[in-house]
């Protein structure tokens, strides 16, 4: 996973143009601090993205497990903070506003779990190194929808169309790519195969349109306005 460290990196900083406009560039006393700690804990994972490949293959194998053991306290952190913003962006909204977000918050769902199923797999796996680094590499994946959506949105003027057949269409022709190139790899072959399907699942209903599904989509809503009601600080 020789080029993880250099595809992150580039990654990071497609995020900071992304996020600049919206976030970086505007005074901090707006935001509430779940903005603040989301920021923080994925500008951190960022960058154990981009040190970890960076750390095993210099021969720094200590630094690799100092930096894999604060992902036990980092990951949990940026799980929180998803959830932590996702409800105050969420709550008090009504209408068509609550619809929008009921959109997005199955984009945060479905994108958490993707992260969260790939670390646990890939700590599962920690002591057997070929799906162990393919698995922490696809965690970065779910970051690729907020910064492409982002950029994509403000180089098309917030053209109304499907932005998510982008993201996601993204994400999988970056898999369909790493599956070919490892097509004859002895360890650690299936890792990107089972990510592509979690991430074609995932995509599908919003490929297809699920906000037009009816009775599946007023059930959602229905969980989703549950969700913004709870009473998250």
């Amino acid at each position: 996973m020789r080029w993880a460290s250099p595809a992150y990196a580039a990654l990071l900083v497609l995020a900071l143009a992304a996020f600049w406009p919206g976030y970086l560039a505007l005074p901090k006393s707006q935001f509430s601090g779940w903005f603040h700690l989301h920021a923080v804990a994925a500008m951190l994972w960022f960058f154990m993205l981009i040190a970890q490949p960076w750390a095993i293959h210099s021969g720094r194998r200590a630094l690799h497990r100092l930096i894999g053991r604060a992902s036990y306290v980092l990951m949990p952190v940026l799980v929180i903070s998803f959830v932590g913003l996702a409800h105050d962006v969420m709550k008090g909204k009504t209408g068509a506003e609550a619809a929008v977000q009921a959109y997005f918050f199955y984009i945060r769902v479905v994108l958490v779990a993707i992260f969260v199923g790939c670390y646990v797999m890939a700590v599962v796996n920690r002591r057997n190194a070929p799906v162990h680094s393919r698995y922490m590499v696809c965690t970065g994946l779910a970051l690729v929808d907020p910064v492409v959506h982002r950029l994509a949105s403000r180089f098309m003027h917030g053209a109304d169309i499907n932005y998510q057949l982008l993201t996601f269409g993204l994400v999988l022709a970056i898999l369909a790519i790493l599956i070919w190139l490892e097509r004859n790899a002895r360890a650690g072959r299936s890792v990107f195969p089972k990510v592509f399907a979690a991430f074609l699942v995932a995509g599908l209903p919003l490929a297809l349109d699920f906000h037009t599904w009816g009775a599946p989509w007023v059930l959602w809503k229905s969980v989703s306005a549950g969700f913004a009601a709870l009473p998250l600080p």
